[in-house]
């Protein structure tokens, strides 16, 4: 519309959309890709939240490293566990990426056979991730990551214990005030006593972990 009222006018506006879109597509035909950092990265987002294992194998390809972080300091594997794309992970993974970080970010959606095969690997376990899994109906990944961090930090392992009891407890009161008409809310209250119960189901196998009584 602008262009039929003002040619000059239509032409500058599509000049200034082209300067800030940026085609990694177009780069990725071209082989220019891989020296082009934001194309490059916004390559690797989309193999990962699509889990896109022809796309990766093209970037590969085009001297894209599946180590590069992107959006918010993930690599491609954390970038996948999120995204519960495990037929990806399990593609990256054999390719030996860097794993560190992906039990805590594939906490929700990790099974427990990918969560143990990932700390043998020597990903890093935490309370957090712990309890994201928990949460998640993943208990018997929620205690391998337990298991992992009372071996290297018993501390933060008793640190859970306390935060567990605490969001059993505000678990329960929530269910309480939904069943009340206090608290409008997309889980039922029969959800909130659920993850009430597995928190306290992981609260018990971390107190069991530290020789502590329940």
């Amino acid at each position: 519309a602008v262009e039929e009222g003002d040619p000059g006018e239509g032409a500058r506006l599509a000049a200034l959309a082209r300067s800030v879109v940026i085609d990694w597509r177009a780069a990725l035909q071209a082989g220019t890709l891989a020296g082009t950092p934001r194309a490059r990265r916004l390559a690797l987002a989309e193999a990962a939240s699509s889990g896109d294992i022809d796309l990766f194998q093209r970037l590969v390809a085009a001297g894209c490293a599946l180590n590069e972080p992107f959006g918010g300091g993930g690599a491609s594997l954390d970038h996948v566990l999120l995204h519960g794309r495990l037929e990806a992970a399990r593609w990256l993974i054999d390719r030996d990426v860097g794993v560190t970080n992906a039990v805590v970010n594939g906490a929700s959606q990790a099974p427990a056979g990918l969560v143990a095969e990932l700390l043998a690997r020597g990903a890093r376990p935490t309370a957090i991730a712990a309890s994201t899994a928990a949460g998640a109906d993943r208990l018997d990944s929620a205690v391998l990551i337990a298991e992992a961090l009372a071996k290297v930090d018993p501390e933060a392992v008793r640190e859970l214990i306390d935060t567990l009891a605490r969001w059993a407890g505000d678990a329960e009161s929530s269910a309480a005030r939904v069943e009340a008409g206090k608290m409008g809310s997309d889980l039922t209250p029969a959800d909130y006593r659920a993850q009430a119960a597995r928190m306290r189901n992981l609260r018990d196998r971390c107190l069991a972990l530290i020789g502590a009584p329940p």
